[in-house]
């Protein structure tokens, strides 16, 4: 019989342009397992450790603290080297004390942003869908692959936020429990994940919506002046006054 299931390498001719591999030097490179982020947007977590951060000099060095348990993502241990590393991701290395916050970059694709005790508690998933359940549920479907199911429209109450898609959740880590809720909205800050212009920072502008199937456009207005539009599906609301997290170059929190 032959063998069923996909391959878990890539042609390096065929990996994501943002992706810090030679594409020359070798033919194969990691293929990110099927879960939390699609390959498009995502980066096998060996190549962050050996690439982006240097902790060693072939895959296998790499392999063995993954495999023992000695890397975290989101608070929880992970032990699958091609595991995804996406947009809010919270990278622990407890050995080296060391956080990092995987961020959009205009060039470079994805940055791990250093961080510290404070904020590795917390990270940031945007609303992707939404759906009713039997009983009154809602569920919300985030963008790292989590589901997270509310209860009855009776136990929720009147005062309880009406949850929007595009809207960001505060997620408490590594629990999973929501403790805010940032709304996408004209005024709140804003960071484009997506496009020519991934990694800019503003505040939305205007909110266009356009006639038949084709996306709406958001207009937002960096600190500089600038105003830069994008997809709405392009925008990752991290905050209303200023920004929960920290970004490089702009003073947060």
């Amino acid at each position: 019989m032959g063998k069923k299931g996909g391959l878990n390498r890539l042609k390096r001719m065929h990996v994501p342009s943002f992706w810090p591999v030679a594409h020359k030097r070798f033919q194969w490179a990691p293929k990110t397992a099927p879960g939390t982020h699609p390959i498009a947007t995502s980066i096998p977590l060996t190549i962050a450790l050996k690439e982006m951060l240097g902790y060693g000099e072939s895959r296998r060095e790499v392999r063995f603290p993954i495999s023992e348990g000695r890397v975290k993502i989101d608070g929880r241990v992970v032990r699958d080297p091609r595991f995804p590393l996406g947009y809010m991701d919270v990278l622990e290395i407890p050995d080296a004390k060391a956080c990092y916050r995987a961020l959009p970059h205009p060039k470079r694709g994805i940055i791990l942003h250093p961080i510290g005790d404070e904020e590795k508690s917390f990270k940031l998933c945007k609303i992707r869908g939404k759906k009713t359940l039997r009983q009154g549920r809602v569920q919300l479907s985030l963008h790292d692959g989590r589901t997270i199911v509310l209860g009855e429209k009776s136990e929720r109450g009147a005062e309880e936020p009406v949850y929007k898609p595009d809207d960001v959740l505060v997620i408490k880590l590594p629990t999973g429990e929501m403790m805010g809720r940032v709304q996408f909205s004209e005024g709140a800050y804003a960071l484009i994940v997506g496009g020519k212009n991934r990694g800019s920072l503003g505040r939305i502008r205007q909110v266009s919506k356009v006639e038949g199937t084709a996306p709406s456009m958001v207009t937002i207005e960096t600190d500089d002046g600038k105003h830069l539009q994008s997809y709405r599906s392009n925008i990752f609301v991290v905050g209303q006054e200023r920004p929960l997290i920290s970004i490089p170059g702009v003073v947060s929190r």
